[in-house]
């Protein structure tokens, strides 16, 4: 069976009966039952035609564009003042909406790196993520994420070195699931690089008299005889 994405114009007319609607092409074709309405204005036409009773309504076959959704697109920016930001598909944890593209910014201070860490992930299953996938871009790098990663979901955990993150998140026209969430944060001060030097000399040994001489030691705290 063929499956046509079609949006009804505003002089169309549908009556719903048992999960089904009534509708015709044009006036001379024959009526054809549509599975279910998945948003406001949008359903599935499958073919062939079956008989059904005379109701003739039209419906205007549209551009196949991905539908506009409220808080789809989304940017986050993390401060050391709001280094935690949470981002879930539409509709987690129920099913996402079909044919659709959301477009994410996150946004980090100067020099900082940001942390992705997911905590839920389930879309459609492909190898090669052509159907509903998240493609996580930063400058020339690309990563897509499709799939059930509930069984190994502490390996979604990324570091990323750079102070900016764009994703897209795209679905088809059909078989939707849970979602995705994920927790964008700061890494923190003490998990940077960090480098700290370290300066000795004994009393009779003169300061920088030999700069080409490098020293290694290695100490441990002790209790002091007071104690």
């Amino acid at each position: 069976m063929l499956s046509t994405l079609y949006k009804l114009s505003k002089s169309s007319r549908a009556i719903e009966e048992h999960n089904f609607i009534n509708l015709s092409i044009d006036p001379n074709s024959i009526p054809a039952k549509l599975f279910l309405i998945f948003d406001d204005s949008y359903f599935h036409f499958l073919f062939p035609p079956v008989i059904a009773p005379d109701f003739f309504w039209y419906c205007a076959k549209e551009n196949l564009e991905p539908a506009v959704l409220e808080k789809c697109n989304r940017t986050i920016t993390l401060s050391w003042k709001n280094p935690r930001e949470v981002l879930t598909s539409p509709a987690f944890p129920n099913r996402y909406p079909n044919n659709i593209e959301c477009h994410y910014h996150i946004i980090a201070p100067k020099d900082q790196k940001i942390v992705a860490l997911f905590t839920d992930f389930v879309l459609e299953e492909s190898q090669s993520c052509e159907y509903d996938v998240l493609a996580i871009i930063e400058e020339d790098k690309r990563w897509h994420h499709c799939g059930n990663w509930e069984s190994k979901i502490k390996l979604l955990r990324h570091i990323y070195p750079r102070n900016y993150l764009y994703m897209t998140f795209s679905t088809d026209f059909s078989h939707s699931f849970k979602g995705f969430r994920v927790e964008f944060s700061l890494l923190e001060e003490c998990q940077q690089n960090a480098r700290v030097v370290v300066k000795l000399h004994a009393e009779r040994f003169p300061r920088d008299s030999c700069p080409s001489l490098h020293f290694t030691a290695s100490w441990r705290p002790a209790a002091s005889e007071d104690d």
